[in-house]
């Protein structure tokens, strides 16, 4: 019960951002807008955009073309 509440909030709250590798728990405090989340427990890099591994170079448009 005191994950769900913990992740609820976390959840609901704009400026924290969490990893999307399954059973990931990092969550991080984005204080200005960024677009590349870097997980500092798996390593893992992800376009905050589009949700899936982050694409040097390539707009989020172009990545989901592909």
């Amino acid at each position: 019960y005191m994950r769900m509440s913990v992740n609820a909030g976390i959840d609901s709250h704009g400026d924290i951002k969490r990893c999307m590798t399954p059973n990931c728990e990092y969550a991080v405090v984005m204080e200005q807008r960024q677009y590349k989340l870097t997980c500092e427990l798996c390593t893992k890099v992800y376009c905050l955009d589009c949700k899936v591994e982050f694409h040097e170079g390539i707009s989020c448009n172009d990545w989901k073309l592909k």
